[in-house]
């Protein structure tokens, strides 16, 4: 009786002996191992509607997520029409599904078609603040960047896990800004055929996601940068057990911080066709940190590697030296 989930829509349902049921999953385009997902258990699917991305939930909370899951499911779908357009190119799996999973170890994990995502994350245990709501936006966008970063070309080692989770903590905020401009542009009726958004509550504009970003991602990169145990964005890591010691304040708040300045200084069009090339190039392949400076400094015919060295492959924080003098009781 228990509902299975995985990376593809079931294809076939057949009964077996003793009670049981034997599913069977369409074949997946090559993933990652680490990107496998299956989920079995009392779940339920929440709000069913074509066009929107699923929402499993165990039973138990059923009730919660209904009064969630529109807003998340609207923020995801539109997240999947913008970022489809950005990187010029279409959502690269067949589905996508949201599982819902209590006392999940992680904040989400972004398996193909498949995302999990800690229970607690979607439905909040209070009522819910501002912040709140739009760091639940920011987590939604964050997990859905991956099928484009991360899974579709997925890096070659956990060196570049920095690369991943950094361009999906950046685009979200991107995503979301975006979003938010568009959503303001269309009328209060507007569909998904006569807009680029659809017009709910998910995507709340009175906080600014930018102000967001500079007063909660960037304190917490320079608080560990300023320190003498600071690491580089890119770390070396030997063997998987040490890649746990990655994830932190440099890869999920320093390094978001330095792409945005790498958007600025390329310009956005640049910026965004380099990203295009690259997600054209290594198509459900692997890639790494090199291959994106590649088709960076293809589509802004930018000299990168000094940029890269200096901000990528050294720590800490830049130092700014400023000379000044006084002439005629005036600062010169």
């Amino acid at each position: 009786s228990w509902t299975v989930i995985s990376n593809t829509p079931v294809e076939s349902q057949a009964p077996a002996a003793g009670g049981q049921r034997i599913t069977d999953f369409s074949e997946t385009r090559p993933i990652s191992t680490y990107l496998f997902a299956f989920a079995a258990g009392p779940f339920r699917k929440v709000n069913e509607k074509a066009g929107l991305p699923g929402l499993y939930v165990r039973q138990s909370q059923f009730k919660k997520a209904e009064m969630e899951a529109p807003e998340v499911q609207e923020v995801a779908a539109q997240g999947i029409d913008y970022l489809s357009k950005f990187f010029a190119q279409p959502f690269p799996f067949p589905k996508y599904d949201m599982v819902l999973i209590p006392g999940f170890a992680y904040g989400g994990m972004e398996h193909a078609g498949a995302t999990f995502l800690r229970e607690d994350e979607i439905i909040f245990r209070a009522a819910p603040t501002e912040a709140n709501r739009v760091g639940r936006d920011i987590f939604v966008l964050h997990e859905l960047t991956h099928q484009w970063f991360g899974d579709f070309p997925t890096m070659k080692w956990f060196d570049d896990l920095w690369f991943k989770e950094g361009f999906a903590q950046y685009m979200a905020y991107q995503s979301l800004a975006d979003l938010q401009k568009q959503q303001v542009a269309a009328p209060a009726n507007a569909t998904l055929s006569q807009s680029a958004v659809l017009p709910v509550t998910g995507l709340h504009s009175s906080t600014n996601p930018w102000n967001y970003f500079y007063q909660t991602i960037k304190p917490a990169a320079y608080g560990i940068d300023e320190t003498r145990g600071t690491t580089p964005i890119y770390q070396s890591i030997p063997n998987l057990d040490d890649a746990k010691s990655a994830y932190g304040a440099i890869v999920y708040s320093k390094a978001p911080g330095v792409l945005k300045q790498l958007a600025f200084v390329l310009g956005q069009k640049n910026f965004r066709h380099g990203l295009q090339d690259y997600l054209a190039s290594h198509p459900y392949g692997n890639a790494d940190w090199n291959d994106l400076i590649q088709s960076l400094q293809k589509a802004s015919g930018k000299n990168l590697q000094a940029w890269a060295d200096l901000w990528i492959r050294h720590r800490g924080m830049p130092e700014v030296h400023v000379k000044w003098s006084c002439s005629n009781g005036k600062l010169a």
